[in-house]
């Protein structure tokens, strides 16, 4: 495993891939996002979930596209609460080699050279929150991403990408709904969604939902995130949007209130024939 950097003599549009067999011999693809090396910050980025336990667990990717060294601190954070404002807690490594229990780790990362986290899954209780990159002083920060596995029964099922963002005050997002989801009916969508706020001061998110056309459905809420926390929820669990149309189609709109910025993802969801789901990220569009 490593890096792959290229040039092109004119613009060209790149997508990547990463397959995965799992343990019943099938194979999972999952996109690998490709980093415009000249595209570079120094300021923190956000990761906007990750989850760990009860079948889940996260790979935290960050790759240099830089030729100088690049060091600093992958810092995890939960929900978030009146009690919980700072880092949290994450296994890492496995049974075999060890695990390692911490809430901040440092990276240093080569030229072109890559660093990976990867969760442990070890315990009984679900994890789920957001991860900070945290470049060093006088350094770049790494393009990161994060792989999310879910494990059913000792086969991974599902893999996906979450892209490390600079968080926005405005997002606009893919949101879908058809067939009875909540009773298991098969081929049902759902749509799940993560909102994170990586600041020290809470925020309030103004959503409103309208049609791929951009004509308002009327459905429309507040929610309030926590310092250093996370929403996530399905789309019509969300109090104000238990009323989504079904089938529906359309985007989700997420305005920061005020001052503050979040991060965001959408995550489509779809039962499978036989049993079991499958799921996949669907990246934020930004829209300051």
């Amino acid at each position: 495993s490593g890096t792959l950097t290229f040039d092109a003599s004119a613009p060209v549009a790149v997508a990547g891939f990463r397959t995965y067999a799992n343990q019943a011999g099938n194979f999972i693809l999952s996109r690998t996002p490709v980093v415009d090396p000249y595209d570079w910050t120094v300021d923190p980025v956000t990761i906007p979930m990750f989850a760990d336990s009860q079948g889940w667990n996260t790979q935290i990717v960050l790759v240099n596209t830089t030729e100088e060294t690049m060091s600093g601190e992958v810092r995890f954070y939960g929900p978030g609460n009146s009690n919980e404002t700072g880092p949290i807690d994450v296994s890492t490594g496995d049974l075999i080699n060890g695990l390692t229990t911490q809430s901040v780790y440092a990276y240093e990362i080569a030229p072109r050279g890559y660093f990976r986290l990867v969760t442990a899954s070890a315990g009984d209780t679900l994890v789920n929150g957001f991860v900070k990159i945290v470049p060093a002083a006088g350094t770049t920060t790494p393009a990161a991403h994060a792989i999310v596995t879910y494990t059913d029964t000792g086969t991974a099922t599902v893999q996906t990408a979450i892209e490390a963002e600079r968080p926005q005050s405005r997002f606009r997002l893919l949101a879908e709904a058809s067939g009875d989801y909540a009773n298991s009916e098969a081929l049902s969508i759902r749509t799940a969604v993560s909102l994170s706020n990586p600041s020290a001061s809470p925020v309030t998110v103004k959503l409103d939902l309208s049609s791929l056309a951009g004509d308002s459905t009327g459905i429309s809420a507040n929610v309030t995130i926590p310092p250093n926390g996370l929403l996530t929820n399905f789309l019509d669990e969300i109090p104000g949007f238990q009323n989504v149309p079904n089938p529906f189609k359309g985007v989700l709109t997420a305005t920061v209130v005020g001052n503050g910025k979040i991060a965001a993802v959408a995550m489509r969801t779809r039962l499978k024939e036989f049993g079991g789901f499958l799921a996949t990220t669907t990246s934020p569009i930004p829209d300051d």
